[in-house]
Formats: structure tokens, C-alpha cells, sequence
């Protein structure tokens, strides 16, 4: 086991000091987020963010496949890295580490799994700070019960904002024969409240635009029931919308905590709406797949919609003048 007579203490931040993980320390072979804390010439002290800030060194041999002339191009003190677990001494509590193990793909798999970890982490912290417990408790009896039921705990958050009561029916079940009970009812209303609140504004929208045309006897009764059939592909926990763009183009939206089964569901809708047009004698084209929409196809699809509603206003008032 590699490591100097002086070694970096834990990280300060009491946020770092309780770990993520049911597990106390991570295994050989593991992919980890570490803090770069000091650098000296053998190598880079760190601290295992996921594990409770616990020490860890990367060698200089472990930091890249190329020679190094410059330690600082490869590795920078107070930079987070991702590096791959090659030893663990658990009686001194010390891990050694290997940067150039790890791959571009690996790297950015587990920094995506790392930022769902710290979403969870800063959650359970926030609820520890309104009722005044340890995090570790609520780890305990409430997150990471939720790691080994639908993999990660950030899953099992988005599944309690669709059935709340099926998520702790089964967080009690897996309890059971364990030392530890699930959260009081006052620390479920809390868990349940703040996630809700961090976690509806992070719905994505998923929206899919349609050309619905009839020119049968049905007509625009066609069209509308047409839309009637999309919106009708809604669940209790997503509701599909239709909304006219400008004739004869229509934008259909959902918000989902699921991306995929948002998309699957905004091709279901457009499938029910150009089944049942087909059946009244009118036709369906689809101008613009499903696909996750950001804040600028938002504001342009507004716009859009903001200046059929004037130009159809001016046509209306054409009308009438005559």
C-alpha cells in the first residue's frame, strides 16, 4: 500500500463526511469520483467523495499511459476525477487508485452516475436540516433500500412522484428481518415534499408536431376527434396535451420523469390520432418526430403559436367588417 507519513484528512464539508453508499468502501475494480487534494512527486492524495471523503492516493504511474513531463497537465489539486479502484487496505481505511484505467465511456458512465448519487445526497442533507437527523439514518431506513430495489436511489425518487405508496410498501418489505425500520411518518412527509419540489421542475417535455387534414363529410370533427384519441393515450401520472399550432399543424406535449417512456408515449398518441383520422377519411403526416424539447423550441413554439392567434384574430376581423 502506497502513502506517505503525511496524509490529507478528510474532506471538511460535512455535505462529503457521511458516504453514499450502503457499502463502506468501494471494491477492486470500482469506478470512483475523487477530489484532488494534494500533489507531491510520487503522486496525488485524494478523497473518495462517494465514500465519505475517505483517503486515497493515485500514483504518478497510475496518472497516464504518455510520459509525464508536467504533473499539473494530467491532474489538478481541488479538480474532481474519475479514477478505478486497484487496491484496499480497510483497516487503514486507505484505497489505491488508477487514472489511466479508466475510459473516456467509463468516465463519463460514472460521472453520470456520480451526479444522480450527489442529487440524492443533497436531498436526504436537506431533510436532515428541517428535521434535525443524521443522514445516515435516513440512508439507512429510506435511500439505501431505494439502491437496491430499482438500482439507484435517484430511480426510485422519480417512481415516488408517480405512487409514493407502492415506493414504501416496498421499502417496508425489504426492511423486514433487518435491525433497521422504515422512516418515521413525519420524515416520509418531508422526503416526499422536497423531492417532489426539486424533482417535478426536472420533468423533461417530450413534444411531437402533426399535419391532421380531412376533407370529408366528418371534417373538422374528424380532426378533433382525432386529437381526442392522442390525448386519451394519458396515465394518471402523464397527461398528454394536443394544442393548435396553425392549421393544419398540431404540437403534441407530455412531461415525464421517464425519457423513454415519454417518447413512447408521444409515438402511441400520434399513432391513435392518425389511426383514428384515417378512419373518418382524413390523413395524417407527422412534421416532426417525438424529441425531448429545451427552453428554445419552447419559446419558438410559442411564438408560433402567438402569431397564428393574431393572424387568425385579423382574418376574423376582415370578416366581420364585410
Amino acid at each position: 500500500m502506497s502513502q506517505s507519513e503525511e496524509q490529507p484528512r478528510k474532506t471538511k464539508n460535512a455535505l462529503f463526511q457521511c458516504r453514499m453508499y450502503e457499502q463502506e468502501y468501494p471494491e477492486v475494480g470500482d469506478l470512483v469520483v475523487v477530489l484532488v487534494r494534494k500533489i507531491e512527486e510520487i503522486g496525488a492524495y485524494v478523497s473518495l467523495i462517494e465514500y465519505g471523503g475517505s483517503n486515497g492516493m493515485v500514483l504518478l504511474k497510475e496518472l497516464s499511459r504518455r510520459k509525464i513531463k508536467n504533473i499539473n497537465r494530467f491532474i489538478r489539486v481541488g479538480r474532481c476525477e474519475v479514477a478505478a479502484v486497484i487496491c484496499v487496505d480497510t483497516e487503514k481505511g486507505y484505497i489505491d487508485l488508477s487514472k489511466k484505467a479508466v475510459t473516456p465511456e467509463e468516465a463519463q458512465q460514472c460521472e453520470q452516475r456520480f451526479a444522480k448519487s450527489k442529487t440524492v445526497h443533497g436531498t436526504i442533507f436537506s431533510v436532515c436540516s428541517q428535521l434535525k437527523t443524521q443522514p445516515l439514518d435516513i440512508y439507512r431506513s429510506f435511500a439505501w433500500p431505494l439502491y437496491k430495489i430499482y438500482g439507484h436511489a435517484y430511480t426510485g425518487f422519480k417512481h415516488i412522484l408517480n405512487d409514493e405508496d407502492a415506493v414504501f410498501a416496498k421499502i417496508e418489505q425489504h426492511l423486514e428481518n433487518t435491525e433497521y425500520s422504515p422512516v418515521d411518518e413525519r420524515t416520509r412527509k418531508e422526503l416526499v415534499a422536497v423531492i417532489k419540489q426539486r424533482y417535478t421542475s426536472q420533468k423533461p417535455k417530450v413534444r411531437a408536431d402533426i399535419e391532421l387534414t380531412c376533407f370529408s363529410q366528418a371534417g373538422i370533427n374528424a380532426i378533433k376527434e382525432a386529437l381526442r384519441a392522442a390525448e386519451a393515450v394519458s396515465t394518471k401520472a402523464v397527461e398528454v396535451r394536443a394544442r393548435l399550432i396553425a392549421p393544419p399543424l398540431y404540437v403534441l406535449t407530455l412531461q415525464s420523469t421517464e425519457r423513454e417512456e415519454g417518447l413512447e408515449m408521444i409515438h402511441a398518441a400520434l399513432g391513435k390520432a392518425a389511426e383514428k383520422i384515417a378512419q373518418l377519411g382524413g390523413e395524417a403526416v407527422v412534421k416532426m418526430e417525438p424529441k425531448v424539447v429545451n427552453e428554445s423550441d419552447e419559446k419558438e413554439l410559442f411564438e408560433k403559436m402567438k402569431k397564428s392567434e393574431t393572424e387568425n384574430a385579423e382574418i376574423s376581423g376582415d370578416d366581420e367588417s364585410e
